[in-house]
C-alpha cells in the first residue's frame, strides 16, 4: 500500500470517528 494512500485512508477514518463521537 502506497504511503500517500495509507495516510489518506487514516485521515478519512479519523474524521469519521470524530464525526461519530460528536
Amino acid at each position: 500500500m502506497p504511503k500517500k494512500l495509507r495516510i489518506a485512508t487514516l485521515g478519512i477514518h479519523h474524521e469519521t470517528n470524530t464525526f461519530a463521537s460528536n
